[in-house]
């Protein structure tokens, strides 16, 4: 999908459980424009995020609307059962507005950074990647759950994958981590999957804790650091995919190693 310079958004491709938001649900060889108009808005948009089964995206006006898969709440409507065209996600439970500035999501979860920082997260909730100290599904956004820590919830960076989601504290810089521990993918050293955030443990390398982006993958995770700028990943390697010369798994951040290219 891609947003015109006239702020149109057109998608093509892969439109299963019409994720696309073009109106039904089949796959789409050519650029289609999107339909807003079950909210009754024109088709103009900020920016554009497109996941496995959903798609969200703020619109010009500033409300955040989501397309796509219903099970479990992936796209924050509440009980609106409508999937293949737009729809505003549900911020009444809030004293917030739908208002936000960037947005992540998994196959099953979807996560976004509203306008005063604070994130909120949404849909499949069992394998804990909600993050706000409950396993349940949760059909509107629920902010995540801070008390645990002295940062507050402002995050300036989200990234999600599967079942694994991970943010970065806004003024403290520390990388945070949530959900599914699996092939130890949320790098705290074993410490098993959390339905809060927990920080990123950093002490097998004697670095701080202070990172500037991150990106999820499968079971796996990497960072770039700030402000060395130096690259650590963490979790499944059984394919190198950590770039430390080795396919062991790390359950803490490990540095790329650089010493050999070609």
């Amino acid at each position: 999908c891609a947003v015109h310079t006239n702020d149109k958004t057109y998608c093509r491709g892969d439109n299963r459980l019409g994720k696309l938001g073009v109106g039904d649900a089949s796959d789409k060889t050519n650029l289609t424009e999107v339909d807003t108009s079950f909210v009754g808005k024109a088709n103009s948009f900020d920016y554009y995020h497109v996941g496995i089964e959903n798609s969200c995206g703020k619109h010009t006006d500033g409300t955040f609307l989501c397309s796509g898969n219903i099970e479990n709440g992936l796209i924050g409507t509440g009980d609106i059962d409508r999937s293949e065209s737009w729809v505003e996600v549900d911020m009444s439970a809030h004293a917030e507005s739908n208002d936000f500035k960037a947005v992540n999501m998994s196959t099953d979860t979807t996560c976004a950074i509203h306008d005063n920082g604070k994130t909120f997260c949404w849909g499949f909730g069992n394998y804990n990647s909600i993050g706000n100290g409950s396993s349940s599904d949760q059909s509107t956004p629920i902010e995540i759950d801070m008390s645990a820590h002295a940062d507050d919830n402002d995050f300036s960076k989200i990234s999600l994958f599967r079942y694994s989601s991970y943010g970065i504290h806004t003024a403290s810089k520390k990388l945070y981590a949530w959900g599914n521990d699996s092939s130890s993918a949320l790098g705290t050293n074993g410490g098993g999957s959390s339905n809060t955030p927990v920080e990123v443990d950093m002490s097998g390398v004697a670095e701080v804790n202070s990172f500037s982006d991150i990106a999820a993958g499968e079971q796996f995770a990497c960072a770039i650091q700030d402000p060395t700028t130096k690259l650590f990943c963490w979790g499944d390697n059984d394919s190198g995919q950590l770039g430390d010369g080795t396919t062991t798994e790390r359950a803490t951040p490990v540095e790329v190693d650089m010493s050999v290219q070609g």
